[in-house]
C-alpha cells in the first residue's frame, strides 16, 4: 500500500501511483537451538518469488528551460519488475534474568531482477547488534550498532554505487512513575555522513533529550 511505502521511504513523491504486488511462491526453513540456559540461536532460509516488486529510484524531470534536458532530484518514484529474493539469516539472544539482553543477527539478501540491472537500493549484506541493561528498576540503558553493505541507486540508465555504512547509537531512560520517563538519545556517534537514500545524507551525531507522560 502507499502507507506502507511511506513507512519505509517517507521521500517517495507524493504522485506515485502503487501497483499489486503478488508473492505466489513463498518459502521458509528455519531452526532454533538453546546450547546454554541464557543463550537462544536461530537460523532460517526464506525464498521467494515476487511478481511486481518494487524498487525506489530516483525520480526524473523534463526541464523546459534547457532542450532535452532531464535532472534527477532527490524525490523517488519505483521501478516494478519481476524478482526472486533468497534471504538467510541468524540471530543469537542472550538474557539474564530480563536485565541483561545482547542480539547479534546478520542477513544475506540475494536478489535476481528480472528487468531492472540491480534491486535498487536493497543491500546484499546487512547486521546489528543491540544491548539493554537494566542496571535498576527504573534506570534502563541501550546500545545499537548496525551496519548496512552496498547499494546501488539508479540515475536514469546509470548505477550509482552507495558506500556500506555502519552506525552506533546509545539510549538511557529512567521512570520517576509508571507514568512519567526522562530520556535521552546519542545518535550518530561515529559522526558518518552517509546515504540511506540517494540524494539525503544523514544528520552527523546528534542528541535529543526529552520527557514522556503517558495518562493511562
Amino acid at each position: 500500500t502507499l502507507s506502507s511505502i511511506y513507512d519505509e521511504n517517507k521521500y517517495v513523491y507524493t504522485d506515485l501511483r502503487v501497483k499489486d504486488t503478488y508473492t505466489p511462491f513463498n518459502t521458509y526453513f528455519g531452526v532454533k537451538v538453546k546450547p546454554l540456559f541464557n543463550l537462544l540461536i536461530d537460523a532460517y532460509v526464506n525464498y521467494k518469488y515476487i511478481d511486481n516488486q518494487y524498487f525506489y529510484v530516483n525520480k526524473k524531470y523534463y526541464a523546459p528551460s534547457v532542450a532535452d534536458s532531464i535532472l534527477y532530484t532527490n524525490r523517488f518514484n519505483v521501478a516494478y519488475s519481476q524478482a526472486t529474493l533468497l534471504k538467510i539469516g541468524a540471530r543469537a539472544n542472550y538474557n539474564i534474568r530480563n536485565i541483561v539482553n545482547v542480539e547479534l543477527k546478520g542477513a544475506y539478501n540475494g536478489w535476481d531482477v528480472a528487468t531492472e540491472d540491480y534491486a535498487w537500493n536493497k543491500p546484499k549484506w546487512e547486521w546489528s547488534l543491540n544491548s539493554d541493561v537494566r542496571f535498576t528498576r527504573n534506570f534502563n540503558v541501550s546500545a545499537n550498532l548496525f551496519y548496512v553493505g552496498e547499494r546501488f541507486a539508479k540515475l536514469g540508465d546509470t548505477a550509482v554505487r552507495m558506500n556500506p555504512y555502519a552506525d552506533i547509537n546509545l539510549a538511557a531512560s529512567y521512570s520517576y512513575t509508571k507514568q512519567f520517563t526522562v530520556f535521552a538519545k546519542l545518535n550518530n556517534i561515529l559522526n558518518t555522513k552517509y546515504e540511506m537514500y540517494y540524494g539525503y545524507r544523514v544528520q552527523g551525531v546528534n542528541a535529543l533529550v526529552g520527557v514522556a507522560y503517558s495518562f493511562k
